[in-house]
């Protein structure tokens, strides 16, 4: 029996990688993976893993609308940043994200599911790189073309980036101590990517908070030390700093502390504990115990790293 057909837009990235991983792990689709560099290392493991990378430039119509041909679903998914990564480039973005709705109208694709970005509200926030992807909700709607819209937080799997180069003990974050903020796990992404594709018609014209947990900095670090049995303390970076040098990141900074002085914790709950929700996200001590032999071999490695030095 012939797979359905299933396109995954930024393939070699974090949520893109973890929908393909997703995917391929169900076992019924045809996954296919669009990328500028099929030639490239990046695109030889995802055929390597059962994949098929396809030619496609996401700021080239045509070149979608061929990739697309012929596919039940597409999961749409926009890169906002410049080519300095400190940066957003909200038009290109935007640019991105119309040519993934139109070439998936055009190509009369089934079921388009869009990763946006957590929004506790539906005004602007104020930084680029969620409004610009409000924008592209607001087409997709226009365009009728069938959707599912998953708004995901911040990973889990970037926080031990947060760690302070030599200080394996101190996670130096974007935001202040006691602010909680969205999280989820990649894998859930894409497994939720997935589940939505198995099943469209019961997540069709919906858009989904995608968010395990709510969590401020503080109490990450004491995950973490729980977790890897070793003392985890958490410092906000500078806020003075962020703006001079991360204005972005600044803003949903910003963004997040009105979002807490907005709204109560109970009603930031409530918007994690969805009746449709295929199966349980994970929370971060979940994911954390998968980390733990990793995290533990990362440890010793610097430390011994340390002594020699």
């Amino acid at each position: 029996m012939n797979k359905k057909k299933v396109v995954v837009c930024g393939g070699t990235g974090h949520q893109g990688g973890a929908v393909v991983n997703a995917l391929i792990n169900q076992g019924t689709y045809e996954v296919s993976v669009v990328s500028r560099d099929p030639g490239g290392s990046a695109s030889a493991a995802l055929e390597n893993s059962g994949a098929r990378v396809l030619q496609g430039d996401f700021h080239h119509l045509g070149s979608l609308q061929a990739a697309f041909r012929g596919a039940f679903a597409v999961f749409g998914v926009t890169q906002p940043w410049s080519g300095n990564t400190l940066s957003y480039d909200a038009d290109k973005e935007i640019i991105q994200g119309k040519n993934i709705i139109w070439a998936c109208k055009t190509e009369k694709v089934s079921h388009l599911v869009f990763s946006s970005f957590f929004r506790y509200n539906e005004k602007e926030s104020g930084v680029s790189f969620i409004d610009s992807k409000f924008v592209l909700e607001a087409i997709i709607g226009r365009e009728q073309v069938p959707y599912t819209i998953l708004r995901p937080g911040l990973y889990f799997d970037q926080l031990e980036a947060q760690f302070r180069p030599g200080h394996a003990n101190l996670l130096c974050g974007n935001y202040q101590a006691d602010t909680l903020v969205p999280y989820v796990a990649l894998s859930d992404i894409g497994r939720y990517c997935a589940s939505v594709i198995a099943d469209p018609g019961r997540y069709s014209s919906m858009t989904i908070p995608l968010v395990s947990e709510f969590i401020p900095g503080k109490d990450i670090a004491g995950s973490m030390t729980a977790a890897f049995e070793k003392e985890v303390s958490y410092r906000s970076k500078n806020k003075i700093l962020l703006r001079l040098f991360q204005p972005e990141i600044y803003n949903l900074r910003r963004y997040f502390e009105r979002m807490n002085s907005e709204i109560s914790p109970a009603s930031l709950l409530a918007l994690t504990r969805d009746e449709k929700h295929p199966f349980l996200l994970q929370t971060l001590a979940d994911f954390l115990k998968s980390r733990v032999p990793v995290r533990i071999a990362d440890l010793m490695s610097a430390h011994l790293t340390q002594q020699r030095i």
